[in-house]
């Protein structure tokens, strides 16, 4: 079998992780339109520190980011946060969020209690689930639509929308639990009560037992790291190159790309790593079932502000890894991640850093203000919420457009329409990204694999 070429479009790290992949069995090329591999992930220089600017971490119970890490020489420099504990921030201020969280669904009504969040009328209501008859969830369900037939409205507007909206920049009403929360589908299937369920079924708590993990220094090190495993094997890497047509071969296995610099490049596959609007322009000629299907993704714009201040302007050390704002508060906020309290080789320095996040699907406030105005508007809010006394010294914005896929009810079974029907209209042609199976590096990781695998497995058996 003579040694395929094929070809990677979009270099954030699911098709990082398909290019490292496919190397071992074909020479691969990767095609990314911006200047700087990694996609979402990127490191920068701020006030002394290298500080990431997308994702600041991953969990660790998944195992791809782990495996990749260690792959490419990163797994000493692996290290868990400083202090896993966090708050929201309601009227009455900071409440340290309870013990036993399941992706912000509370496992004791205790610790729940204890916490002071929910109200005495809103407490009375979460303890309903232990009597109320079974949800019925079906293949899917929305997680705010579980949680608030469950446990009631307060605790999906005051915990599970800001930690699971959060992240998607989203409404956690529509996120599918499928996808988004696989851990409360199954609990949801395995006793009548979520409670109970929950709490029969969640580890029991270990210092030693991380549950997320960063690379010391920033992940900007792992995208580093693979792009000279590449160029250290039998990959290229081309940047600022745009793909803008993709045509399949009449007969036989092929793949021609069309460059908006002028020419093309001939293939014998292609993983497509890119986000699924740019995913459904090129496959639209090729694949129009499957870019039907990819159309139906909508996506969310975050806009994310770094923020230097000395740490004697605090009233107190902040010894929390930060805290989220839930959407009924009205703020511009919507996350506050402490990173120098959060990670110890970013604090001890005198500088408190904080990375605060705007934005969500339904509100764009953030992404249509000036830098100035987003800065001293989120400055505010943080000294509203921590009494801080003195102006940042430091600052950057970062403007994520377009940046979060939104899993609606039912995306696992569109997602694996796409793929079947991709497969039987272009052979050759195959998904990765955040776009399919979920947000989250490990989640990105494995797609990429995935897709590498299935590649390979096509490419074999056309030959």
């Amino acid at each position: 079998m003579t040694r395929p070429h094929v070809a990677v479009v979009g270099g954030g790290i699911a098709g990082l992780a398909a290019a490292l992949d496919l190397m071992s069995d074909a020479d691969v090329t990767v095609l990314e339109s911006g200047r700087r591999l990694g996609g979402a992930i990127d490191t920068v220089e701020f006030a002394g520190s290298d500080v990431d600017t997308g994702p600041d971490s991953f969990l660790a119970r998944r195992p791809e980011m782990i495996e990749l890490a260690t792959r490419l020489g990163l797994a000493d420099d692996l290290v868990a946060p400083a202090t896993g504990a966090a708050a929201v921030w309601l009227r009455s201020g900071l409440r340290p969020l309870p013990a036993g969280l399941v992706l912000g669904v509370p496992s004791s009504l205790t610790a729940l209690a204890a916490s002071g969040i929910l109200s005495a009328a809103g407490l009375g209501r979460a303890a309903l689930d232990y009597v109320l008859p079974s949800t019925a969830v079906g293949e899917d369900i929305g997680v705010g639509d579980l949680v608030r037939q469950r446990l009631g409205p307060e605790v999906h507007e005051r915990l599970v929308d800001p930690l699971l909206g959060g992240i998607h920049a989203g409404r956690s009403e529509h996120l599918s639990a499928a996808v988004g929360a696989p851990q409360l589908l199954a609990a949801a299937r395995g006793q009548r009560s979520l409670l109970r369920s929950l709490g029969a079924s969640a580890p029991p708590a270990s210092p030693t037992t991380p549950v997320f993990l960063t690379v010391r220094g920033g992940l900007g090190r792992v995208v580093r790291a693979a792009q000279d495993a590449l160029a250290a094997g039998a990959g290229s890497v081309r940047l600022s190159t745009e793909v803008i047509e993709l045509a399949t071969a009449a007969a036989g296995r092929g793949v021609t790309l069309g460059l908006a610099a002028g020419g093309t490049l001939d293939v014998d596959g292609v993983v497509l790593a890119t986000p699924a609007p740019t995913t459904t322009r090129l496959l639209a000629s090729v694949a129009p079932a499957a870019a039907t299907r990819l159309n139906e993704v909508r996506y969310a714009s975050v806009v994310l502000t770094l923020l230097a201040y000395p740490s004697d302007a605090l009233p107190s050390p902040f010894t929390m890894s930060g805290f989220l704002v839930p959407r009924t508060e009205g703020r511009l906020l919507t996350a506050a991640s402490w990173s120098s309290s959060k990670w110890a080789h970013l604090g001890g320095s005198g500088t408190e850093i904080v990375r605060a996040s705007c934005g969500r699907i339904d509100d764009e406030r953030a992404l249509e203000m000036d830098d100035a105005t987003i800065v001293g508007s989120v400055h505010t809010e943080l000294a509203e919420a921590t009494g801080i006394r003195s102006e940042p010294h430091e600052t950057r914005v970062v403007r994520w457009r377009r940046a979060l896929p939104q899993f609606e009810v039912g995306h696992a079974l569109r997602a694996a329409r796409a793929h079947a029907v991709l497969e039987s209209e272009a052979p050759g042609v195959v998904l990765a990204g955040a776009a399919y199976e979920g947000l989250g590096l490990p989640a990105c990781v494995a797609s990429g694999r995935r897709a590498a695998a299935t590649l390979l497995k096509q490419l074999l058996a056309s030959d």
